[in-house]
């Protein structure tokens, strides 16, 4: 199991990169109270919750306990500390 470096914070820290990068961009594109440019990140947040949704159920049918093992190891599944 990879429960080190990055992949031991978050199953799909890649992910939260992903939502990052999106912040970021629609950071530098508007004002703040822009609501155009937000509808960039939360695309990206549309997008990949479900397809952790269907990571996290696929990898538990093909790795069974060892999956339960790393989801217990690794409790957070996109944002460190918070989900």
């Amino acid at each position: 199991m990879l429960i080190s470096g990055f992949w031991g914070v978050s199953r799909h820290i890649n992910y939260l990169g992903e939502l990052l990068m999106a912040i970021g961009l629609s950071l530098s594109l508007g004002y703040p109270s822009a609501l155009l440019p937000w509808l960039y990140p939360l695309y990206y947040v549309a997008l990949l919750v479900p397809r952790q949704l269907d990571d996290d159920r696929r990898c538990a049918l093909k790795y069974g306990a060892l999956w339960q093992e790393y989801q217990r190891a690794v409790p957070y599944r996109i944002v460190p500390f918070v989900y």
